[in-house]
């Protein structure tokens, strides 16, 4: 994940893509063709396009009302002092949510997250889901896993762990997005690797008006 001035100035020759410019388009057709000619688009759901900007940042566009919600929700959550550890970083931001420059990261992979956070990843799904419902929820009748008292206990102590209950403790965050390798990613923070939540914008209330079909 090093990246060299060389690195940085290759990447500034091919690169025309000018935040001052776009901060100054007025459309979203306007947005997209800029952005589509000048940097590379990296994934596109439903709700919002990402582009990578460079190594270092990449640039959330909100396609919709569903996208301006989460983008909104990924600005209010960055200042949280007691959870902005665990997230990848927003830089700049249009105050409606149109769009975000948010911290660059490199793709997670099962392996990463116990090599990096020191648990299984299938160990903190289960978890998470053991706080999520029975902590938070108090819902006595929904399976519970056993998770070995000596492993729980760790779970506990690890401060990203603790920072991702204090996460969905504070806010009306969805599980199902939290058990996806998709939402994380790897960063280097002090010359360390580190796992940070980037996809965090999806709350129950925005799941529960725009994509739970059985609630429609």
């Amino acid at each position: 994940m090093v990246i060299t001035k060389f690195h940085k100035f290759l990447e500034y020759l091919s690169n025309n893509f000018n935040i001052d410019i776009f901060k100054n388009l007025n459309s979203f057709s306007k947005r997209i063709s800029y952005c589509d000619e000048n940097i590379e688009r990296i994934s596109s759901g439903s709700s919002r396009i990402v582009y990578k900007i460079n190594d270092e940042k990449v640039l959330k566009l909100a396609k919709n009302t569903k996208g301006l919600e989460q983008n909104k929700n990924e600005i209010q959550y960055r200042s949280d002092s007691y959870i902005n550890y665990i997230l990848a970083k927003i830089y700049d931001y249009d105050e409606d949510g149109v769009w975000l420059e948010m911290e660059y990261a490199q793709k997670m992979k099962i392996a990463d997250f116990k090599r990096i956070v020191g648990i299984d990843f299938k160990i903190y799904t289960q978890a998470l889901s053991n706080f999520y419902f029975h902590v938070l929820n108090n819902d006595v009748y929904l399976w519970k896993y056993n998770i070995d008292p000596d492993i729980e206990e760790k779970i506990w102590n690890n401060e990203f762990i603790s920072g991702v209950f204090d996460l969905l403790g504070s806010y009306d965050l969805t599980f199902d997005d939290l058990n996806r390798t998709s939402t994380y990613g790897i960063v280097e923070r002090e010359g360390q690797e580190t796992i940070v939540i980037i996809d965090y914008g999806l709350s129950k209330e925005i799941y529960n008006k725009y994509y739970n079909i059985k609630r429609k």
